[in-house]
């Protein structure tokens, strides 16, 4: 568990963690910790290290895409693969959107930022767009894999504006 907790890399935890006491907890205390964790997040997301993570990342894998067909020995199994992972583990996807949608939510309920629940309504928008990109992914044969990959990429371009639009709105209201 240790090693675990202390990997390095760009999802790791390196180290961080919560703890709430069992006695309850200073509401004021973790409205403020919410925002800072947000705005932190939102920052993240518009400044990447490197182009492979956030707006930037989805921006390049959405022009990347498009030659996948070409390149992958087995285009339709590998987007069958890409779609469920991208849906289902830890790329993110429509499902990491929800969440981060229903985190919001919570966070509106919690600080009182307007911002919030407006932006967990637009992420939910946001995570089923990327639900049809993974479905497009996922549902492609042989006859439909290029035309897939294009609509996809087309999708995934547009998120990545999307997003980076979201994300900003996010830390301006989380300052």
């Amino acid at each position: 568990m240790a090693r675990a907790r202390s990997a390095k890399g760009p999802m790791s935890s390196r180290h961080l963690s919560v703890q709430v006491d069992p006695r309850g907890y200073d509401e004021s205390i973790l409205a403020k910790a919410c925002r800072t964790s947000i705005l932190a997040a939102a920052q993240d997301f518009l400044s990447p290290p490197i182009t492979n993570m956030g707006f930037k990342g989805i921006a390049k894998a959405g022009s990347l895409m498009r030659g996948w067909h070409d390149k992958l020995d087995r285009p339709v199994e590998a987007m069958s693969a890409v779609g469920t992972s991208m849906e289902e583990g830890g790329t993110g996807g429509g499902l990491f959107r929800t969440l981060w949608a229903q985190f919001l939510e919570e966070a509106h309920e919690l600080t009182g930022v307007e911002a919030y629940d407006e932006l967990a309504v637009e992420y939910r928008r946001i995570a089923k767009r990327w639900t049809d990109v993974a479905n497009l992914l996922r549902d492609a044969d042989d006859s439909s894999a290029r035309r897939s990959l294009d609509e996809a990429a087309a999708i995934v371009a547009g998120l990545a504006a999307e997003e980076r639009t979201a994300m900003a709105r996010l830390e301006e209201a989380s300052r």
